[in-house]
């Protein structure tokens, strides 16, 4: 009897689509079928601390040490993550060496009333989880606010719809992903 292959992923709506997409691709370069291939989902301590910038409790690495130690336990035989989630330093004895095709890196604001950033008002609060992100608006924008928001893409909508942010940035990859670019509306462009 053949052995099941375990992909062990986060157990978000995004993620999930990252695993399937990676198990899709074993069973169409392989002689293994659907049921072959098993997606394991991996709660992460990245996913439990929501209310924290990652670099403040440990880093990126949060959202890949319990995956990694289902690798190294032998529970799960391979991990799909995403790569901007992964700490630059590889783990002993884990190999990071298959890439699916690289996503769409831009990225996009997302407001309730469709303005660019240029067009929201002074102190308007935008969330982000970036570093990187709050420095460009700042360049952009200095009398902006950015506020820390973390949670899957789904909760950071609602974060927007329920009024505690004027505008939240994202990745458009995980926007496109999910199928939900047509409910939003800007690019985030780094000009003025």
């Amino acid at each position: 009897m053949n052995k099941k292959i375990i992909i062990g992923s986060r157990g978000s709506k995004l993620a999930l689509i990252y695993a399937q997409n990676a198990k899709d691709k074993i069973v169409q370069n392989t002689n293994l079928n659907n049921e072959d291939v098993v997606i394991k989902e991996i709660t992460t301590k990245g996913d439990q601390v929501q209310d924290i910038r990652l670099s403040e409790v440990g880093g990126k690495g949060l959202f890949s040490t319990n995956i990694e130690k289902e690798l190294q336990d032998k529970k799960i035989d391979i991990a799909v993550h995403a790569l901007k989630d992964m700490p630059a330093i590889e783990t002993d004895g884990l190999r990071t060496n298959v890439f699916l095709k690289r996503n769409d890196p831009r990225e996009i604001l997302i407001t309730n009333d469709k303005k660019k950033l240029k067009e929201l008002k002074g102190k308007a609060l935008i969330g982000t989880s970036s570093y990187r992100r709050e420095f460009q608006i700042k360049k952009i924008r200095p009398d902006l606010d950015c506020k820390l928001i973390r949670g899957n893409v789904d909760t950071r909508i609602k974060k927007l719809n329920d009024g505690l942010y004027d505008a939240i940035i994202l990745s458009y990859a995980g926007i496109q992903s999910l199928s939900i670019e047509n409910k939003l509306q800007k690019f985030f462009q780094l000009k003025k």
